[in-house]
């Protein structure tokens, strides 16, 4: 497959490349692709949660919303946060 980049994304690759950030052009494009498709597959992740809380709704599973709970979903998300810093640590 041959790929025409505008000029400026070329200009950016080639920079990349000759500061020693990737090996070839090639690599860089790669990289971009596979970053794109777990971008995407995450979107579908999202999607699809986002969808399971509409029906869960419109089934009339639902929880009432108490300082107690969105206490608790602070609480997760904060727990959530500090244990991806570490993995990425």
């Amino acid at each position: 497959m041959n790929v025409k980049l505008p000029g400026d994304l070329e200009q950016w690759v080639d920079q990349r490349v000759k500061e020693g950030h990737y090996p070839s052009s090639e690599a860089a494009l790669t990289e971009a692709l596979e970053l794109l498709q777990r971008r995407d597959a995450r979107r579908e992740e999202v999607r699809m949660a986002i969808q399971e809380g509409i029906d869960d709704a419109d089934a009339g599973r639902t929880v009432p919303l108490t300082d107690e709970l969105i206490e608790d979903v602070i609480r997760r998300g904060k727990e959530r946060l500090t244990e991806a810093k570490r993995s990425t640590a």
